[in-house]
């Protein structure tokens, strides 16, 4: 159901993109849409595994094997980070292993070893992904060949932590789906949720940063399974004319978010958005309008 779910939403993005085109950068305004229903659709229950990095200042460095120009580093470069070498999967079909963890100038990266031990074409992938609760999707994804290692870095940009707080990342939490690239259908080598701890923080030791909030936001929805606001609005988003909202799901399951049957003054105008939503985590959500469908229809 996740392939197909996974599916679908790269098609909707596809489509979105080819009828909008980018534009510039978003600049705040106030919100002058409020949507005719914010849904919501129960889609997994999956606990996360616990994955704590322990500190260990007087290992050496590891050295990528050689005879690969491209193989990333094995240390962590940053004293903020101690996660060394960290194994999350190893069976008779994969494995996945956390090598190190790098803080440069723009970005934190995981660097990652991606072992297939099968005959069939693997794919690794990361869905799902909270940076300190809040939803930061690197779109992460490798495809490994039978019997072969590869080498790959999953980056979180700075600026983008830093707009939400995010700094450190004490936590990530990320479902790791590895299955056959030919056959999205079949069952997966592996799907399970993880939680790693890189600061060497514990779950019960983070504190998650407040919300961003405005003089004009609007409340949609705020009850015991989720809280919906509207907290600005801008002419200059992704597509065009953005909504910027906040989501934080209270419940133990993932939850999908979306918009259906929306008008703008008046007039039917679907933004062709909808998001998931971690368990107990929060996102903050551009909505976006197409300006060659409001030039349509007005």
């Amino acid at each position: 159901m996740k392939k197909a779910l996974a599916l679908i939403t790269t098609l909707l993005f596809t489509i979105a993109l080819a009828s909008c085109g980018n534009t510039s950068t978003t600049s705040s305004g106030d919100a002058s849409l409020s949507p005719q229903e914010a849904s919501t659709s129960e889609i997994a229950d999956v606990p996360a595994e616990t994955v704590n990095a322990e500190s260990d200042p007087t290992s050496p460095d590891t050295e990528s094997p050689t005879g690969e120009s491209n193989l990333p580093e094995k240390s962590s470069t940053n004293s903020s980070y101690s996660m060394g070498e960290t194994v999350l999967v190893d069976d008779d079909h994969c494995a996945f292993t956390i090598t190190g963890i790098k803080d440069s100038r723009s970005s934190v990266e995981l660097n990652v070893q991606c072992e297939n031990r099968t005959d069939l074409v693997l794919i690794f992938s990361w869905n799902n992904t909270t940076v300190n609760g809040c939803v930061c999707d690197p779109f992460w994804a490798t495809e490994v060949a039978a019997g072969k290692t590869a080498y790959s870095s999953i980056s979180f940009s700075k600026s983008d932590l830093e707009t939400f707080s995010l700094l450190p990342v004490d936590e990530l939490q990320f479902d790791l789906h590895i299955y056959d690239s030919d056959d999205w259908l079949s069952e997966s080598f592996v799907n399970e949720r993880f939680a790693i701890y890189p600061t060497s923080l514990s779950a019960d030791s983070i504190a998650y940063p407040p919300r961003l909030v405005s003089e004009t936001e609007q409340v949609v929805v705020d009850n015991d399974d989720f809280t919906f606001i509207i907290y600005s609005s801008t002419p200059d988003g992704f597509y065009g004319y953005s909504i910027l909202a906040y989501i934080e799901n209270k419940t133990d399951s993932t939850l999908m978010f979306s918009w259906d049957d929306v008008s703008v003054n008046g007039i039917m105008c679907d933004p062709f958005w909808a998001s998931e939503v971690p368990s107990h985590a929060y996102s903050y959500e551009e909505i976006s309008f197409c300006d060659s469908d409001f030039e349509e229809k007005q």
